[in-house]
């Protein structure tokens, strides 16, 4: 601006004794301002991203996302170790001292019953030779990575005869036998537990495996039985969830102090995502979600305790998480719109206010300072009608020093009082200036070197020669020539 906020808080107290015409526009122009420098701070906060909600809708995402991902694995792990529960039942009961594949065949259709009532990709019992019933049959869905339930059963581990009697392939890697007891974590006479993630002999692929023993009708430990949930299963069932900061991931994995062992869980769909599954990620907590960091790549998310315990005691934790480059990407595009349209707003607004200042304040401010330096005659006319009404006045009313500045009458008046005080005497015109100053007649002998009676003398001779009545009179006319700035006429 161009002028003072000082002069504008003048030229408001001035505008007072105005119009209210005036008074309006000036408080227009105090809005103006006003909104200028609000515009200005709604400018710097946007820059601080104090009105950014981009955070508050990445937390409602990955909160309802959370909330569905918590229900589905809680849901699917519980239904298995259900599952896996009433499997050894039904199992216990129908095992006999037959041969081996008849004890194969009485447990196959359990465990294809399993397979299918059940949210897994595979289904296992084997019993120890000790207990009469030497038999393994591992069952797996065929087309795993299609999240198909339905798909067919293929044979993992049992015998030939098993497939052929009933009518169903074998796997890839498909093996006749295979010792059990590798995969379990501990005796699974003890009790049921899950495992943590292992690799199933000949394959890629890695599991959960949910372990329960089998008793005989006597109450002896006679084999084991129990659920696969692998990998490919898991992530066919948990499809990544497309929101507007990206795709989401599903995972259930042990978290370890700050660190989630992504590499010892299991993933949903990760495409798009750009996740490293072999590594793990430092938490970070934020207060509306956690940022878990990686070594190439950051993702923004939430974790939660399952209630699953894994046999050596780790509990799993299902956590839902998003890309943060999304994100970061989401937040810049959204402050630096937010920026654009409140910098052209304040732009629009700034050139606004210097249009009044140029337009209304600033003549306003030249006519008044015209006037209190009194170059009234140089004052140009500021086309506001309040303004220019006073300048005119002014102009017309001026009262000024010189003499020719008062009435005809009044000046002649002061001509011939000046001329009858040309013959007084140099102490009484001594006595006039000390009465000018404020002096008090009983004052004066001192200041003169005079007596008392001297004094009333000389005033008694000032009042003829000047023709007055009193020193009243006297004071009056001392007052007007002091008023009028021809004081010195008189000493």
């Amino acid at each position: 601006m161009k002028f003072s906020l000082l002069d504008l808080i003048k030229l408001t107290q001035k505008a007072r004794h105005q119009s209210i015409k005036m008074q309006n526009r000036l408080l227009l122009y105090w809005l103006v301002m006003l909104f200028v420098v609000f515009m200005a701070i709604i400018v710097i906060m946007n820059i601080l991203g104090v009105f950014s909600d981009t955070e508050e809708k990445v937390a409602q995402v990955i909160s309802l996302q959370q909330k569905n991902t918590y229900t589905q694995i809680s849901k699917q792990f519980e239904n298995v170790a259900a599952k896996g529960i009433y499997l050894s039942g039904k199992i216990s009961k129908k095992i006999s001292a037959e041969k081996t594949g008849e004890t194969e065949n009485l447990i196959y259709d359990d465990l294809k019953i399993m397979l299918y009532s059940s949210s897994c990709s595979g289904a296992f019992a084997v019993f120890e030779k000790t207990s009469g019933s030497d038999a393994e049959v591992f069952i797996r869905l065929e087309n795993q990575d299609n999240g198909n339930v339905y798909s067919d059963p293929v044979l993992y581990i049992g015998s030939e005869e098993i497939a052929k009697e009933n009518r169903i392939k074998l796997h890839e890697n498909w093996k006749p036998e295979f010792d059990f007891q590798e995969l379990f974590a501990k005796n699974p006479a003890d009790e049921y537990y899950w495992t943590e993630k292992i690799a199933l002999s000949g394959t890629e692929e890695k599991s959960f495996l949910f372990v329960v023993p089998v008793y005989s009708g006597n109450g002896e430990h006679c084999g084991t039985c129990g659920i696969e949930i692998g990998e490919l299963y898991f992530a066919s069932s948990y499809p990544s969830f497309q929101s507007d900061f990206g795709n989401t991931v599903t995972l259930i994995a042990p978290v370890y102090g700050d660190e989630l062992a992504v590499s010892e869980g299991m993933l949903g769909n990760t495409e798009d995502i750009g996740m490293n599954v072999s590594e793990n990620l430092a938490i970070k907590e934020g207060e509306y979600f956690n940022t878990y960091i990686g070594e190439n790549s950051a993702f923004l998310g939430t974790h939660q305790e399952t209630g699953i315990t894994l046999a050596d005691g780790t509990k799993l934790y299902a956590a839902t998480l998003i890309p943060q480059e999304i994100y970061l990407k989401e937040t810049i595009a959204n402050r630096t719109a937010g920026i654009l349209i409140t910098t052209s707003l304040f732009a629009v607004v700034l050139v606004f206010s210097l249009f009044l200042s140029k337009n209304f304040v600033k003549p306003i401010i030249q006519s008044f300072e015209a006037i209190g330096e009194n170059h009234i005659d140089e004052a140009k006319d500021s086309g506001i009608s309040e303004i220019d009404n006073l300048l005119s006045m002014i102009r017309k009313n001026e009262i000024g020093k010189e003499k020719n500045s008062l009435p005809y009458d009044i000046e002649e008046m002061f001509d011939e009082f000046s001329k009858k005080a040309e013959i007084l005497t140099p102490t009484e015109r001594s006595i006039i200036k000390y009465y000018a100053d404020g002096k008090e007649i009983n004052e004066i002998p001192e200041l003169c070197f005079i007596s008392i009676n001297t004094v009333r003398k000389h005033n008694a001779n000032i009042y003829k020669k000047l023709e007055v009545g009193s020193k009243e009179e006297l004071m009056l006319y001392i007052e007007l020539f002091k008023r009028c700035g021809r004081l010195e006429e008189l000493l």
